[in-house]
């Protein structure tokens, strides 16, 4: 296996040991043949990690991008599956098939037949496209044309855009628009959103929240949602390392919530918070844009979305009760154990504490 140098590297000699006899360094940008295989050494800058050559030389792993490597190969891994079967609807930038999400979802069929059908989904976000069939309330603030995709993105996987399926297609979606036309937050929406809630209290919603908020601006804000008895909570937590202390994305971080995260790699020893209730591969997906095009996404933002329309899928199909506590386990039910996760290359729910 190739690495780069990143930093002025130490060839130790004999041993992975920083006391190892060393008669020459690398310098940044240098290329290293390595055995693909860690050894446990010397702790340097809280690092025991080193790489040993055929010639029985030892470099530290902090001073390369080994790390960085592995990193990238897993996603590819990951992302194969789908990314062959995006790559055969999606060719020189022309959809020349219909994508189905449902197709990769990872799941029982008959959860699937469902489609989400009467389920009211509400995308907080950026927000969608003008002619498309969302239910759409009155705004404070008249907005022209959305300042971001990302709205639009989350639509696509929930219910589906364009030429592309997404996972509830036959749920109700609701636009909850928080961002002004610039891009911005806007207060006046934020006091919309809790109006159009009010006036709603006889259907039950499940609010997609694939994004982060500070915490001591907008406690009050989704102290406020959560008092609502027909409202559920999915938020997105963060991704790999974002997830293994604690979660610092609000309103994720709450226990009011359902927190979804992402991973880019499998790891023997899976260390995730107790906070985080579900677990998705991060996998490159296919979404309209505004402009009527096409364009990918990735990351915490659509695990998030693809459990709020796994979400719709299992309340319109089994019967459960919509509160929180048992949405979080049906969908925990029909999570995969991570023990038994042997690869990433579909849309699969997983349960990062089994």
């Amino acid at each position: 296996m190739k690495v780069i140098v990143t930093k002025y590297l130490n060839v130790r000699v004999g041993a992975p040991s920083v006391n190892a006899p060393n008669y020459q360094y690398l310098a940044p940008g240098s290329e290293l043949e390595i055995i693909d295989n860690i050894v446990e050494g010397d702790l340097y800058e809280d690092d025991n990690r080193w790489l040993k050559d055929e010639a029985g030389n030892y470099y530290w792993i902090g001073g390369t991008n080994y790390d960085e490597l592995k990193k990238k190969n897993q996603k590819e891994l990951g992302n194969k599956k789908v990314k062959r079967y995006l790559a055969d609807c999606y060719v020189n930038n022309t959809l020349v098939k219909e994508v189905n999400y449902a197709d990769l979802l990872s799941i029982d069929r008959n959860i699937i037949e469902g489609e989400g059908k009467k389920m009211n989904i509400c995308i907080l976000d950026h927000p969608l496209s003008k002619d498309l069939p969302f239910n759409v309330f009155d705004r404070s603030v008249e907005i022209e044309y959305p300042a971001s995709n990302h709205g639009n993105g989350m639509a696509t996987l929930i219910a589906g855009l364009g030429k592309i399926k997404g996972i509830a297609t036959k749920a109700i979606v609701h636009e909850l628009p928080i961002y002004d036309r610039f891009g911005l937050r806007s207060s006046e929406l934020l006091k919309d959103v809790i109006r159009y809630l009010e006036g709603n209290t006889l259907k039950n919603f499940v609010i997609n929240v694939s994004q982060s908020f500070n915490k001591e601006d907008y406690t009050d804000f989704f102290k406020q949602l959560n008092s609502f008895p027909n409202v559920i909570l999915i938020a997105s937590a963060g991704t790999d390392n974002e997830l293994t202390t604690e979660i610092s994305q609000f309103p994720a971080s709450e226990k009011e919530v359902i927190s979804v995260g992402s991973v880019t790699k499998l790891k023997n020893e899976l260390n995730i918070c107790p906070e985080v209730d579900i677990i998705l591969p991060e996998l490159d997906y296919l979404v309209y844009k505004i402009d009527q095009t096409y364009d990918t996404v990735n990351g915490d933002s659509s695990a998030c979305a693809i459990v709020t329309a796994m979400s719709a899928l299992l309340l319109s199909t089994t019967e459960i009760r919509f509160e929180l506590k048992s949405l979080k386990k049906a969908l925990i039910d029909v999570s995969k154990p991570y023990s038994q996760t042997n690869n990433l290359d579909t849309i699969q729910l997983i349960n990062p504490h089994s």
